[in-house]
């Protein structure tokens, strides 16, 4: 897409930024280079077509002029409850594993009391020797594993230890909670989140509930500005094929798929080996549609089948 970032981090970066701002401006310098827009001005006409100025590509840079709405690529998560529902939550779901984490760090921290009597506290020299007590010495005592706390006089200290409060399971399980409200915010199967048993059911509502209305945004938006309707009604056009999302074991149950594809002429060679992540073969064979002979057409059957009964009429 551009200089700086290869199609995967393009894609991530437009990916995370229509989840986070339910809309991503693509627009295209004058070398050709094509950016997600950090930031930018949307100025609206319902006339003319909006426009954009003051567009942030990358680190800083800005677009200099006007880009038309014609000009550029412009995706739009579709409902924003996604967002809305992330955007509550998210400062929630910080102030409560903040909050665990404190509580965990306190409980197994060291407490005590510290007893100052009125003679210490009326030394001209209290405040210097009580920042060095608190500051200094406490945290050495606190830190090494063997320690001797010296006291002035009129200083007396009260070890209460660790109380031992909370526990490093709380947050792992309010950090597990957040993941999981998280992925239903989105729509995203708990399971792929994880990673952990996810089944061909969670793998097909993610295609379907995310991946698919994204890409087909990305390809009809591409197919307007891009293609245009001349272009779009000949023939030429923007198609995303989601068939090789899924990994598959071409020496598994995807063998005996692929033999079925190619022997009934749905699919080329060259069409299976893209989806098995091969290389194309450069011949022009591999790219014909090929049917084995056991497959015929069902008039075919139908007068074989009528003769077969003629003859038997006769032979009776």
């Amino acid at each position: 897409p551009n200089a700086n970032q290869t199609k995967s981090e393009f894609f991530t970066k437009l990916v995370s930024m229509l989840f986070i701002a339910g809309e991503v401006l693509i627009v295209e310098d004058k070398h050709g280079n094509r950016y997600v827009a950090d930031s930018y001005s949307t100025h609206y006409d319902s006339t003319n077509g909006d426009y954009y100025t003051d567009i942030e590509i990358w680190q800083g840079t800005k677009l200099q002029g006007t880009v038309l709405q014609k000009e550029a690529l412009v995706l739009r998560l579709s409902g924003s409850a996604p967002i809305s529902a992330l955007s509550g939550f998210s400062k929630v779901a910080g102030d409560m594993i903040d909050s665990a984490v404190k509580a965990y760090i306190r409980g197994q921290g060291n407490h005590g009391i510290l007893n100052i009597d009125d003679v210490a506290a009326g030394d001209p020299d209290f405040n210097a020797k009580y920042k060095d007590l608190v500051t200094d010495k406490f945290k050495k005592f606190f830190t090494a594993g063997q320690a001797v706390l010296p006291l002035f006089s009129g200083y007396s200290y009260q070890d209460l230890g660790s109380t031992g409060a909370g526990d490093t399971r709380d947050v792992r399980k309010m950090i597990d909670d957040i993941q999981e409200m998280t992925a239903r915010a989105l729509g995203v199967p708990k399971s792929i989140v994880t990673g952990e048993g996810v089944t061909d059911k969670d793998f097909a509502d993610f295609i379907t509930t995310v991946v698919r209305p994204i890409t087909e945004a990305f390809v009809q938006e591409c197919n307007r500005k891009l293609y245009g309707k001349k272009l779009w009604r000949s023939g030429s056009r923007m198609a995303a094929d989601l068939g090789g999302v899924k990994y598959v074991d071409m020496f598994g149950s995807a063998a005996q798929g692929a033999d079925k594809l190619i022997g009934s002429g749905i699919c080329s060679i060259n069409d299976v080996m893209v989806r098995f992540g091969l290389p194309r073969v450069s011949e022009a064979w591999a790219d014909q549609h090929w049917m084995t002979k056991n497959y015929s057409p069902a008039e075919t059957l139908l007068d074989g089948l009528e003769a077969t009964e003629t003859g038997q009429e006769s032979l009776a």
